[in-house]
């Protein structure tokens, strides 16, 4: 989706436009370069593992922000690495990989409902 902006590019963009800032301005400040932003906004980049922890630490963001920035990032990355995950769970995640446009509405269901458990979402 090339020059359409991601759900991480449209929260940074409504987060800087709420603070009078520039994308070079937020760029310099999480160590960037505003092409690297950019890119990253509107999905020609990908997602650096780093960027939630750069952008609460270095605006305090916490509660709603903060989950509302993580699930902006969540929803913007395509391309997940497992390459550090036991061969066990990479195996369970290739398979759902494979066969994820076939899962029901429901199954979707029971899958956010086991994730989620314990972590105070629903």
């Amino acid at each position: 989706m090339p020059n359409q902006l991601t759900a991480l590019g449209k929260w940074l963009r409504t987060f800087r436009l709420e603070r009078d800032m520039r994308l070079k301005d937020m760029a310099d400040k999480i160590n960037l370069s505003s092409a690297h932003l950019s890119g990253i906004e509107t999905g020609r980049k990908p997602v650096p593992s780093t960027l939630f922890e750069k952008i609460v630490k270095t605006y305090k963001i916490a509660g709603d922000n903060s989950k509302s920035l993580k699930e902006a990032i969540d929803q913007s990355i395509d391309v997940f690495k497992l390459s550090s995950v036991r061969t066990d769970r990479r195996d369970v995640a290739a398979a759902l990989a494979r066969r994820f446009n076939e899962l029901s509405p429901e199954d979707i269901k029971h899958f956010r409902e086991i994730l989620n458990q314990g972590r105070g979402h629903e």
